[in-house]
């Protein structure tokens, strides 16, 4: 099954406080007037100029083998090797903003508004992690109503170019998905285009299958450790 989806901006929940804005400690001081009024601006932005879309495609384990290999350089240890078997559910995705959200970023640093082209390009960078969150949350439900999952399993995404995951891999990923349809295309360093794009794979299995150690070569060169942050929002 390939599935492509359109969502409305609007609806797509976005939550942002003074840590999330400024990068700051907790004790930090509340939204100025001219903060909260650009942080405004942004979401209003958002809402205008957004155009959430992804495709979806289910794939069996063997399948995503091949597509996990890619062009063979991935680290010679990683989590996804433990992670993946044979029992799990897999859906490769890829999502995008479109290129309006893009452009515009350039355009208001280009212009000199730099508070609210910070702030919109972080809008739309949680905007995106919102909706992949989304699209996650949507098939769960759909697996654990078909009984390929229970309500004690997990979703979580994974994607090439992190946690030893070569980023090659993006050109296999992206020909079976054709997210062209989707208008993302990439370049010769496998990057996508449009910026506000992510893509990889969502796998659906036991808690305990997600839960690894980051102590892998590779680790020490992570700056954001978002694999720990989730393991504590997903209570593992």
């Amino acid at each position: 099954m390939r599935e492509i989806i359109q969502e409305d901006p609007k609806r797509i929940k976005i939550g942002i406080d003074k840590t999330d804005a400024f990068q700051k400690k907790e004790e930090a001081s509340v939204f100025s007037e001219k903060v909260s009024c650009n942080l405004a601006k942004a979401y209003d932005l958002f809402c205008q100029m957004a155009v959430p879309v992804a495709v979806v495609k289910d794939i069996i384990y063997p399948q995503f083998q091949i597509i996990y290999s890619g062009q063979g350089k991935n680290e010679p240890r990683t989590p996804l090797d433990d992670i993946a078997t044979k029992k799990a559910i897999y859906f490769l995705f890829a999502l995008t903003l479109g290129f309006g959200v893009s452009k515009q970023i350039s355009n208001l640093f280009s212009k000199g508004e730099y508070l609210l082209g910070h702030l919109f390009d972080l809008v739309c960078s949680i905007g995106l992690e919102a909706f992949a969150d989304d699209i996650t949350k949507r098939y769960f439900t759909m697996e654990v109503s078909k009984g390929t999952l229970k309500d004690s399993d997990i979703m979580l995404r994974y994607s090439p170019g992190y946690c030893g995951w070569h980023i090659t891999a993006q050109k296999m990923l992206h020909e079976n998905l054709q997210s062209s349809d989707i208008g993302i295309s990439l370049t010769e360093a496998f990057y996508m285009k449009p910026m506000k794009s992510i893509s990889g794979v969502i796998i659906g299995c036991n808690p305990s299958k997600h839960d690894f150690n980051n102590n892998y070569p590779f680790c020490g060169r992570c700056r954001t450790k978002t694999c720990r942050k989730r393991l504590v929002v997903n209570g593992i």
